[in-house]
């Protein structure tokens, strides 16, 4: 008979693994009609839209996405990280968002003109201030989020995003084909910001209560502020790339190389981004210095790889015709950056794991200072790079994705249970998988397909032979990829 205490652990456990298992379902569903959404925006948008609609609207979010990081301070991951919150803690946490998310509206708002300057160009000044609007719809919702993801209700969750996401489309779609031009784009974040609002609201039971700031949040906040930090400096970093490229080479280039970039980290995204907000708050209640926590990390590391690594050479191999058919002809210069790009996506879903290791396991100052340097080798990478034009600054990107994730890797993983070899394990089988679509891939030198449909179906066929002869001389492969995610998952709980 086990001790009470080894038992209560042994529960709470399980009771993780169960609550991870169910949500990757119901998380793995949602993103599967979100994926159909975005290929209906992708392939819709592309065509009602040119590339200077897009290219005015990335340049408004490259300023936006940095004050999005202020209008939350860092609160919703502390929120989901700490083990234990108070009422009067969410009470004044919520009001503290909705301020922050008030102020940053205002100074937003009021800074369009700059933004408008900064480019030379008049209309993204109203573009501004009507998107400013978002951060006090976000301050609004961002802890009733955080709720619902604390306490892993991913079925709540799901109906949030998937309802807004199909608004947005709906709303922008129609505002483009009445010949709204960039302005569909606008109205598709706004409504979606306003529908998932509505929807957190009506969905999560607990209820703020009148304002008030009480209770010890010094914990919270100083996690928050230093996972707040930590995403200004790498801000830089995520979007420094669109700033230059639209202040020194123009919109329409600007246009090129947004929709190549979110062209091809769409698929990616939708196997990473629910995997992460599964293993986050996940990890962050087993404990660093715990075997599961360890085994949870392998787990992930090798399910997100087993799914993006070889996904990636395939979006490399068929980068003309994705392209072609996702966006039309009028859009083929974006071909020669999607496949440079393609080269940062192979191991950027695994890399992006070091921000969970240590936010987990409670190490943000950490992580602030990680950014930092990161931040500061890609920054001066891609001022060096936009010498060369769009190309220059995507090759400087590439270099700085395969050069820096080790040595971070290895600053992650102190102090928790994971060791530096983890990584490589958990790799070995998408790596062996890569080789033979490689050696596969090499019948493209002597096989001419005319066809462009066909040509996408011959390169397909190349991922699923690679595939398929891993998982016949694999048995670990072969129940994986028969099972599918919910094999991948319940493994979890069968490793322990």
């Amino acid at each position: 008979m086990c001790e009470d205490w080894i038992c209560k652990v042994s529960d709470e456990v399980e009771k993780i693994k169960r609550k991870s298992v169910r949500g990757g379902f119901i998380i793995f569903a949602s993103q599967l009609i979100n994926v159909f959404v975005q290929i209906a925006s992708i392939i819709v948008l592309a065509r009602l839209l040119t590339p200077e609609d897009y290219g005015l609207i990335g340049m408004v979010i490259a300023v936006t996405a940095f004050a999005q990081l202020f209008k939350d301070l860092g609160l919703s991951s502390a929120v989901i990280q700490t083990k234990s919150i108070t009422e009067e803690q969410k009470n004044s946490l919520y009001w503290v968002n909705v301020s922050l998310g008030v102020l940053v509206t205002i100074i937003v708002f009021i800074s369009a003109p700059l933004v408008a300057g900064f480019y030379g160009v008049n209309e993204l000044k109203h573009i501004t201030q009507i998107l400013s609007l978002q951060f006090l719809l976000g301050g609004c919702g961002s802890q009733l989020i955080a709720h619902l993801t604390r306490e892993m209700q991913y079925g709540r969750l799901a109906i949030i995003k998937v309802v807004s996401v199909v608004s947005g489309l709906i709303v922008a779609i129609l505002v483009a084909y009445l010949g709204g031009g960039y302005w569909a784009l606008v109205v598709n974040v706004m409504t979606i910001a306003l529908v998932s609002l509505v929807l957190s609201y009506f969905l999560t039971p607990w209820r703020p209560s009148f304002p008030k700031i009480g209770g010890d949040l010094s914990a919270l906040m100083s996690f928050g502020v230093d996972v707040a930090l930590a995403d200004t400096v790498n801000y830089f970093s995520r979007n420094l790339d669109n700033i230059l490229i639209g202040k020194y080479v123009g919109s329409n280039a600007l246009g090129i190389y947004s929709r190549a970039y979110q062209l091809l980290m769409f698929p990616v995204s939708q196997i990473r981004s629910p995997i992460l907000s599964i293993a986050y708050p996940a990890m962050s209640k087993l404990g660093r210095d715990t075997v599961a926590y360890r085994e949870y990390y392998k787990n992930t590391v090798e399910i997100i790889a087993l799914l993006s690594m070889p996904l990636c050479v395939f979006l490399y191999l068929a980068s003309y015709e994705i392209v072609v058919i996702a966006l039309g002809h009028k859009w083929v210069d974006a071909v020669a950056i999607f496949k440079i790009l393609a080269l940062a996506a192979f191991i950027q879903p695994v890399t992006s794991l070091r921000g969970v290791l240590m936010l987990s396991s409670n190490q943000s100052r950490k992580n602030l200072y990680v950014n930092i340097v990161t931040t500061v080798v890609t920054s001066v990478s891609m001022l060096i790079g936009v010498r060369w034009g769009v190309e220059g600054v995507a090759w400087s990107y590439v270099l700085c994705v395969w050069l820096l994730p080790y040595p971070v890797y290895l600053i992650a993983i102190r102090s928790t249970s994971v060791n530096k070899y983890d990584i490589f394990h958990a790799v070995r089988l998408p790596c062996a998988i890569v080789v033979l679509m490689v050696v596969f891939g090499s019948l493209l030198l002597v096989v001419d397909v005319d066809n462009i449909y066909f040509s996408l179906i011959f390169k397909l066929l190349i991922l699923m032979s690679a595939l398929g002869v891993i998982c016949f001389i694999n048995e670990r492969a072969n129940a994986m990829m028969n099972s599918g995610i919910k094999y991948a998952l319940s493994k979890l709980r069968k490793s322990q």
